[in-house]
């Protein structure tokens, strides 16, 4: 896996839509541990780190090793937002 995954990370997780508590709810991780790969604080390394990423995203671990041999996107161009809440 290449040594920086956090736009990758963010990207993915945004891409399904999910935020960092969804996402890290689905892998079966902590959210921080999110948060820190997200933020570059972590490089997700770990095997098991790694399977519980795929798992999250529904992928295999070599499907998401795939999707994390592509270039990484550019900060900030997944740019999607979850509408707000209405305050009522």
């Amino acid at each position: 896996m290449v040594p920086d995954l956090s736009h990758h990370v963010r990207a993915l997780r945004r891409r399904l839509r999910l935020s960092q508590d969804e996402f890290a709810e689905r892998c079966g991780l902590d959210r921080t541990v999110i948060t820190h790969i997200e933020s570059g604080r972590n490089r997700a390394s770990s095997a098991a780190t790694q399977q519980a990423l795929a798992r999250g995203a529904g992928l295999t671990v070599e499907q998401l090793a795939a999707y994390f041999a592509k270039p990484a996107p550019a900060a900030g161009a997944d740019k999607w937002r979850r509408p707000r809440k209405n305050a009522a």
